[in-house]
């Protein structure tokens, strides 16, 4: 089963109002127990389905079953501040339908809380880079509330492929249940598995898809970042999360840089690029960053990745691998 994906622009408020575009998403649509269709932001590098309740169908939020559980959660990337309810709701992509209720966050509510934004205008349109909806696709099971891939909790469990294109282009495909015949060239990885975090109501286990083992190496300064890293559609370049780092530094213009996923003696996948002036979202913008509190060193490899390979992702067994485009 093939989803069409669609590249969008990420938009950002600015505190006089304004918008900028920094980099570009993916962009897929689904339904929920009313069947209307929802356009959402796809995002590899969290779990679950989060509705803007705004946005989405009024008879989307009178059909799903809301629950009491409260929700918080935060937008860096915009300085906005959401909250809302915990609510269950059959889930549909293509022709495949959940046999039960999953769990999903609704947001009713937004407020500023950083600079990066100002709290004059609507800010829900951005939160999903102005969709109603962010799919999370990431492996990493919610304990609290039971949040997690829809995808694998769609029959059978099954993998699914993030067919990007290449930078520059507009249209991709998400593909659900791929064969045999079309993972065979496919380079693939084992997760560790996560005994922190329950298993979905139908099973499917957690596994620990921030702990992929990656190097970002400046090849100009001489400089290796080998860490876990996350394979994350929700990011429009290359993070890397450094101790001892106290501000964001980008790599400079002209310089070259290695990237490889998985164990250093053999990867899945290996790039290089040299650095452009300026650098491109999406294609050769590396961000050095203090780690964030309670991670540690990460490696964030974002759309630079999806832009030159095919992802796979394959909750049931714990594995994702990689196919140059």
């Amino acid at each position: 089963m093939n989803i069409p994906m669609a590249v969008i622009p990420i938009l950002v408020p600015l505190p006089d109002g304004g918008v900028i575009q920094e980099g570009e998403r993916l962009e897929i649509a689904f339904a929920l127990d009313d069947g209307s269709p929802i356009e959402a932001s796809l995002d590899t590098g969290s779990a679950g389905i989060q509705l803007l309740a705004s946005l989405v169908p009024a008879s989307t939020l009178a059909a799903i079953g809301k629950t009491e559980t409260l929700a918080t959660q935060l937008f860096p990337a915009s300085g906005i501040q959401a909250t809302g309810y915990l609510a269950n709701a059959s889930f549909t992509l293509g022709d495949a339908t959940t046999s039960s209720l999953i769990p999903i966050v609704v947001f009713d509510q937004f407020s500023c809380v950083s600079s990066v934004c100002a709290d004059a205008g609507p800010l829900a349109p951005y939160v999903f880079d102005g969709l109603p909806a962010l799919i999370g696709l990431g492996m990493r099971n919610d304990p609290a509330v039971g949040l997690g891939n829809p995808i694998v909790q769609l029959p059978g469990q099954p993998s699914f492929i993030v067919e990007a294109p290449n930078f520059g282009g507009d249209a991709g495909i998400l593909r659900i249940a791929p064969t045999p015949e079309e993972l065979a060239a496919y380079q693939t990885l084992q997760l560790p598995a996560d005994g922190t975090l329950p298993a979905l109501n139908n099973g499917a286990s957690a596994w620990n898809d921030m702990d992929v083992p990656a190097c970002v190496d400046d090849l100009t300064s001489m400089t290796d970042y080998c860490a876990g890293a996350v394979l994350d559609t929700g990011t429009s370049f290359v993070e890397v999360a450094w101790t001892g780092q106290t501000t964001d530094e980008e790599l400079a213009p002209r310089s070259s840089v290695s990237v490889s996923v998985g164990p250093t003696a053999n990867p899945i996948g290996q790039f290089n690029v040299t650095v452009g002036s300026p650098p491109q979202f999406g294609l050769d913008l590396f961000v050095i960053a203090p780690p964030a509190q309670g991670i540690g060193q990460l490696l964030v490899l974002g759309m630079p990745v999806f832009f030159r390979y095919n992802v796979l992702f394959d909750q049931a067994k714990g594995q994702i691998g990689l196919l140059a485009h």
